[in-house]
């Protein structure tokens, strides 16, 4: 694809920011805690908005329905193989893994929103207000939201008061040229989450080049479906990834399911590959880092990250250091 094509895919509006939780007692929480701020930013929502009794199919409100505008955005341009709602507008990063909390303790977590659903962020701020009235997670944990910082450093809420000026969107073209100019020719790609993914009718197991290519491409072509923009449906590229070596394992992460009253369990690989990527793949790789790729998204699965490669001193390509994040 030609770099002005590939300019004008990447023109996807997109804020993330940071929110600053300060735990108000001491509390015990599951060390994966995107499906637990999820569900009860989620169900927070629900209760400051719904008037239709959450019978969202038969509800005449769903075009209207600012939970449905947040967590399941429509699509302006549909392809036909969309055949269910698709979580595309917002995702929820949490390293943090601690278990065990004490009062005054505080919790990060990060909340990526792309295109309109920015707008709706006035909603989302009242969810996690009332979410640390209600609490967090089986425990109830109760906290204070005492920040919110956007991806350029600037503070959207502080001490309470809130800057909307400071929502102003950055577009994706903006962070890949950034990370670019920063990194320069990377080397290994870290997932810090599990990738789920289907490749031609079957899960991966192991890190596949054209599979991951696919996966970043799509993701990038239903943002540019959720803002309205043409673009080219069939993946250009085959390969350019450059994978000459991987370390993956399987792995199962919990979640909590309070539709069902059960905890399940999702599926994915976690792990770190060596790659020497071509020029015309680099802006797709930094991209996926930022929009997270696979199924599970929402859930906060896909998200990895670009290093410069690391080679240990007087070994060839067999002694490069791989790290697998956990």
């Amino acid at each position: 694809m030609e770099g002005d094509k590939m300019e004008d895919c990447l023109q996807i509006r997109y804020v993330k920011l940071c929110f600053v939780l300060e735990c108000l007692g001491d509390y015990g929480l599951p060390a994966q805690k995107v499906s637990m701020i999820r569900g009860g930013i989620g169900e927070m929502l629900l209760q400051g908005n719904c008037i239709g009794d959450r019978r969202c199919g038969s509800c005449g409100f769903q075009e209207e329905c600012v939970v449905q505008q947040v967590y399941y955005h429509r699509l302006k341009i549909v392809p036909d193989y969309v055949k269910e709602k698709e979580s595309l507008g917002y995702l929820y990063e949490c390293g943090d893994t601690r278990t065990e909390f004490r009062e005054g303790d505080i919790l990060k977590f990060n909340m990526i929103l792309f295109g309109n659903v920015i707008v709706h962020f006035p909603a989302i701020l009242q969810a996690v207000y009332r979410l640390g009235l209600s609490g967090l997670g089986r425990e109830k944990a109760l906290f204070q939201l005492t920040e919110i910082v956007n991806h350029r450093g600037e503070k959207v809420l502080s001490r309470n008061e809130v800057c909307l000026g400071f929502l102003q969107p950055d577009m994706i073209s903006r962070y890949v040229s950034e990370r670019m100019a920063q990194m320069g020719k990377p080397g290994r790609m870290c997932f810090v989450t599990p990738l789920t993914q289907k490749f031609e009718g079957v899960f991966l197991k192991e890190f596949q080049e054209k599979a991951l290519i696919y996966s970043i491409y799509r993701r990038i072509y239903l943002l540019n479906c959720m803002e309205g923009r043409e673009m080219e449906r069939i993946c250009p590229f085959q390969e350019g990834l450059g994978i000459v070596g991987q370390r993956a394992r399987q792995v199962k992460v919990p979640r909590h399911s309070s539709t069902q009253g059960q905890t399940i369990y999702l599926e994915g690989i976690k792990g770190s590959l060596e790659i020497e990527p071509t020029e015309a793949i680099l802006s797709w790789l930094f991209a996926g880092e930022l929009v997270h790729i696979g199924k599970n998204t929402s859930m906060g699965f896909g998200q990895y990250v670009v290093e410069r490669e690391t080679k240990a001193k007087g070994t060839g390509t067999s002694g490069w250091m791989i790290s697998v994040k956990r």
